[in-house]
């Protein structure tokens, strides 16, 4: 979410000075956790039943606004758009919304579930500190903190995806939210992996993914923490 098209004047003026004021962003960001708390709702049976209509109109509002936001941005840079689309967090940020429109009906209902999902990880373009462990260049505290988020912030994702995917197949594993985070956990330390290699090219695909990325935060939260701290 970084968005500071230079000298836009006319109506690309209006929508830039609408994209940089903090009430905007604050929304998108407050809805983006207002998202991740519902999608744990509808990942625990027990809350999902009685609110189901309820967390569908709030995914239906969320996406509304986010193409909204999205729109506005886009439109803040025009038309050089080359301007917006430099930028790789707005890039990241678009094509997750455009994802997201796929209806999470029929066939590519899954599909669209799990894209739903990826909208949380627009919370890293969105809040500094968690862009700077991305770059680079923070002090070891904040380095620190901001990986224990994101790799928090990473598991709560695959939990939600792991859920949609296998919790029919293998429900004491995946069936509920609870079950299913700890399923991400023992999973990290290599246990419990058969089962979801038995379901074929999709679990394998999944754990592929989910050890591929902690590999990569591990080896960045590493980087950062040996890393000499610049002098004063």
């Amino acid at each position: 979410m970084t968005d500071s098209p230079a000298a836009a004047r006319g109506w690309p003026a209006a929508f830039a000075r609408l994209a940089a004021h903090d009430g905007f962003r604050g929304l998108s960001l407050g809805l983006i956790v207002l998202n991740a708390l519902c999608m744990g709702a509808e990942a625990a049976p027990s809350l999902a039943d009685p609110w189901g209509d309820w967390l569908f109109g709030v995914f239906a509002v969320s996406q509304t606004w986010f193409v909204f936001e999205i729109a506005v941005r886009l439109l803040a840079h025009w038309p050089r758009l080359r301007g917006f689309f430099s930028d790789g967090w707005n890039t990241f940020d678009f094509v997750i919304v455009l994802l997201s429109l796929l209806p999470a009906v029929g066939g590519v209902a899954l599909v669209a579930r799990v894209l739903r999902v990826a909208r949380l990880l627009r919370l890293v373009s969105g809040l500094g500190l968690l862009r700077g462990f991305v770059r680079g260049g923070l002090g070891r505290g904040a380095h620190l903190a901001a990986g224990a988020v994101i790799y928090a912030l990473a598991a709560y994702c695959f939990a939600l995806v792991g859920f949609h995917a296998f919790g029919a197949a293998l429900p004491e594993a995946w069936g509920h939210l609870a079950a299913a985070l700890a399923t991400v956990l023992a999973l990290l330390v290599f246990q419990g992996a058969g089962a979801l290699i038995d379901l074929g090219t999709g679990g394998t695909g999944f754990l592929a993914a989910l050890w591929l990325l902690h590999a990569g935060l591990c080896w960045r939260l590493l980087r950062g923490v040996l890393r000499p701290e610049p002098r004063a």
